[in-house]
């Protein structure tokens, strides 16, 4: 209990005589503190300094202990109520806060980070910006901010602000990971708190995919080396039996899984104990493209292949399906990837997200960045054929895409003339948006 020393009965209190019993507890106390102090001189020692340090702070407390008891004997001449809790003053107008209130769940803050220019090993394929389950539950990672909404779109709110958060990976209502550069963050209550996942020694981590809230697999990105965990990401261990390599990986449960390691694509149907190149994505105009997967079910996988370097105004990318994990049909091709033969063009002159809606169809998005003319969106069939294009209402780049069906989904975007990110939903398969959210840039 603080006093005012400003108070008149306080000071009237401390000035008042002690009584017999407390002048007697005082002198034994001062008589205490000189023996502690004669025995410390005695002795000369290493151990002294610790045993007049001693004796004084006991002395001390000792003496501070009669003088606060005599205040609060002289201050309170009433005896305090049952369970010895002072009444409260009358001059008190407001009650003091409750210091049993629930306590809040606690959010590590990273600070700001980004990863290192892409290394020797080729681009690695961070995590996507958006993650939909279902058409009510939507994660978006944009601008330093992990925002959410449970409606659909209608309202959101921030889970978390601060560092670098790049993209996440969530399995169900409640598990979810996002990649930073300086930190593997995780949530097991839907988001209603943050806390630091553990990482390789290696590095950070620059994708992770988990198939249970116990298995997870992720690259590193100093290193695109191929990581496992069998804990939720608290511990990783190296997976050796992986190519080197590696740009981008995905197992959709079971014992299936993909990387894309290079320009190759490897399947493995022994969660990752071998693997078996199936797809070569490489041209001899660019032997060495930067890849994308997506997948999400068993035998089942989307491929996005680009050119890292690119000419002004375009970036050549092309696109393959594979519905059993064996066979690949290429979708579309742009610019050196196009033989000239009846395989179109696919969305925009560079690539955007793709998003895998079913074992069958999967939807591409594309942007050209030319005159700030809009994305692009269309979707691959289960013959691989593509539907007719829609524009995307987003006068930028398109940073990720998570379709929950062939009509409905959310485009994260990054308008080319303002730093904001705006979030923007469809249920007409493109042909008609509404913008749900602005995160300010």
């Amino acid at each position: 209990m603080n006093h005012d020393p400003d108070d008149p009965t306080a000071r009237s209190a401390a000035q008042a005589p002690l009584s017999d019993a407390d002048e007697q507890a005082l002198r034994r106390a001062h008589a205490f503190v000189a023996d502690r102090q004669f025995a410390a001189r005695g002795r000369g020692s290493l151990r002294t300094g610790f045993e007049l340090t001693a004796g004084l702070a006991i002395g001390a407390a000792v003496i501070a202990g009669i003088i606060v008891l005599s205040t609060r004997n002289a201050a309170a001449p009433h005896p305090a109520p049952a369970g010895g809790v002072s009444p409260t003053p009358a001059a008190s107008a407001t009650a003091s806060p409750s210091t049993t209130s629930t306590p809040q769940p606690t959010t590590v803050t990273l600070p700001f980070a980004t990863f290192p220019p892409s290394p020797s090993c080729g681009e690695v394929d961070v995590l996507p910006d958006v993650q939909g389950l279902g058409t009510q539950h939507v994660w978006v990672v944009a601008n330093g901010n992990i925002i959410s909404s449970h409606d659909g779109g209608a309202t959101w709110h921030t889970e978390y602000s601060g560092g670098n958060p790049l993209g996440i990976d969530a399995i169900d209502d409640n598990d979810a990971w996002v990649v930073a550069p300086n930190g593997l963050l995780a949530t097991t209550d839907g988001g209603t708190s943050w806390h630091l996942a553990g990482e390789p020694s290696q590095g950070a981590l620059a994708s992770v995919h988990f198939v249970n809230d116990s298995e997870g697999f992720g690259v590193v990105y100093s290193t695109c080396t191929v990581f496992s965990s069998s804990d939720g990401g608290q511990t990783w261990q190296l997976m050796s039996t992986v190519p080197y390599k590696v740009q981008s990986l995905c197992f959709p449960g079971g014992n299936d899984g993909w990387i894309a390691a290079g320009e190759t694509v490897y399947h493995s149907t022994d969660l990752g104990l071998t693997w078996k190149a199936v797809l070569d994505t490489a041209t001899s105009e660019v032997p060495f493209p930067a890849v994308r997967l997506q997948c999400g079910y068993p035998h089942a996988v989307s491929v996005q292949a680009h050119d890292m370097g690119g000419a002004a105004g375009s970036q050549p990318n092309a696109a393959w399906v594979s519905h059993d994990g064996v066979t690949f049909t290429q979708v579309y091709a742009g610019g050196m990837w196009n033989s000239g033969n009846s395989v179109p063009a696919g969305p925009g002159s560079y690539p955007g997200p793709l998003s895998i809606v079913s074992p069958s169809v999967t939807v591409w998005v594309g942007y050209t960045p030319a005159g700030a003319t809009p994305a692009y969106l269309t979707e691959s069939q289960a013959d691989n054929s593509l539907t007719a294009e829609q524009a995307v209402d987003c006068f930028g780049r398109p940073l990720g895409s998570a379709f929950v069906t062939q009509s409905t989904g959310w485009v994260v975007c990054a308008p080319f003339t303002t730093p904001d990110i705006t979030v923007i939903r469809t249920d007409t398969g493109g042909v008609s948006w509404v913008e749900q959210d602005t995160i300010p840039g």
